[in-house]
């Protein structure tokens, strides 16, 4: 102002401290996109501060928020948003907003048939299965079938157009929108049926994708009947043990269905089949089974296997022979035989000495070192086996001679046993 004596004093300051508020934020992340008339939604929302955050819905026409309740009301894009207005120690939050997509529900719904009855042992059979949207909204995001197969069925192949399908996990999988009211092509699942199956099988599958109203139409259930083959069996007995050189033997084997068995031999280097006919080919055990595959309504039987030895040849030989000329009525006059093996293998089993006396001589006793005798039957018997070009030791006949015995006579001695070449 005028007059005055002193500026200086004419302007004062004064210095304030201002305490600044405590900065907050808010999390709120949303319930992800709905399905229209889902039950409303509990909303979540904090501030680091811990006071009250509010929730208000941008977007009344989709969706509305009370205090912490969202509420769908047609589909579209819902948006909330979450604030927190601060007090007198914190400051106003950052506001978070956060979208969902609101949709019309769909609703994957399938379905799995089969067309007449299955037959165990048959191939190429098939099942359909077809997956629907019965939603009144377009069916979004990527859609899955999985097949499970009963036990006795095996599956050969799976495929539908438009779908990506794995035979080893029996799924497929597609990602297009499906309309309301609308499927997709169909998939079809080709399976084998074993001859072994039950007389009733169930085949499942199941679908599963997003926005799903039901979860009970997303499994389908197929009762399958299966017709079963009719049973039959084999005889065969094989031709018993064999001599290692004779010709080659005729099997017969028959099966209760009439049908032809066939024969495999399992030991190729002792023996070879060829259709019917066994061919020797070493010394050893030969294995001979006797298969029936089966028709289309006569199961496979079971199959039959016999075992068989085969061989080298033995040849039991006997000589009978005594020392000078006997005399009537003399007594203790003896015969000797001997038992050899003129053939190429070992003698198996048991092997028999039998001798016929002529008239006018009576036996008084017959032994011999190894040997099992009967002096009734005249007969000697052992088990050991006897080598190629050996002996077993000699069997000794001892005879009275009558005193009407003829002036010659003839004695005759015999033996058998197994494997015998001539």
């Amino acid at each position: 102002s005028s007059a005055e004596l002193n500026v200086a004093n004419d302007t004062a300051t004064d210095i304030t401290a201002i305490t600044p508020l405590t900065a907050q934020t808010i999390t709120f992340t949303g319930p992800g996109d709905q399905l229209l008339g889902a039950a409303p939604i509990g909303l979540v929302a904090t501030a680091s501060s811990g006071l009250t955050v509010t929730l208000a819905s941008v977007t009344p026409a989709v969706c509305t928020v009370a205090q912490t309740t969202l509420t769908l009301v047609s589909a579209g894009t819902c948006t909330i948003n979450a604030s927190q207005t601060g007090n007198a120690t914190f400051a106003v939050a950052p506001p978070v907003g956060t979208s969902l997509t609101v949709r019309v529900p769909s609703d994957f719904a399938i379905a799995l048939s089969h067309t007449g009855n299955f037959t165990q042992g048959q191939t190429g059979d098939v099942y359909t299965i077809t997956v629907s949207n019965a939603g009144a909204g377009a069916a979004p995001g990527t859609v899955t079938i999985a097949d499970t197969l009963p036990a006795g069925l095996t599956a050969t192949a799976i495929a539908g157009g438009g779908w990506n399908c794995v035979l080893g996990t029996l799924s497929c999988t597609r990602s297009d929108v499906l309309a309301a009211g609308t499927s997709y092509p169909a998939v079809t699942v080709t399976v084998n049926v074993s001859t072994t199956a039950g007389a009733s099988v169930t085949n499942t599958a199941s679908v599963s994708g997003s926005a799903e109203l039901s979860l009970v139409n997303d499994t389908a259930s197929d009762v399958t009947t299966v017709i079963p083959l009719t049973a039959q069996t084999i005889t065969f007995t094989g031709p018993g043990d064999q001599l290692l050189g004779t010709a080659p033997v005729g099997l017969v084997g028959t099966a209760s269905s009439a049908l032809t068995v066939t024969f495999t031999s399992t030991t190729l280097p002792v023996c070879s089949v060829s259709q019917s006919t066994l061919t020797l080919v070493s010394a050893g055990t030969c294995t001979i089974t006797a298969n029936q595959a089966g028709n289309g309504t006569v199961a496979p039987a079971p199959p039959v296997t016999v075992g068989l030895t085969v061989r080298v040849p033995s040849d039991f030989a006997i000589t009978v022979s005594h020392v000078g000329n006997f005399t009537q009525g003399q007594t203790g006059d003896t015969y000797t035989l001997a038992v050899s093996n003129v053939g190429t293998g070992a003698a198996p089993g048991t092997v028999t000495a039998t001798d016929t006396l002529p008239a006018g001589l009576t036996a008084t006793a017959i032994t011999g070192p190894g040997w099992s005798c009967i002096l009734a039957t005249l007969s000697c018997t052992r088990s050991d086996l006897l080598a190629a070009a050996a002996s077993y030791p000699a069997v000794t006949l001892t005879v009275n001679i009558s005193t009407t015995a003829g002036a010659s006579v003839t004695n005759t001695a015999s033996v058998s046993g197994p494997a015998e070449l001539n």
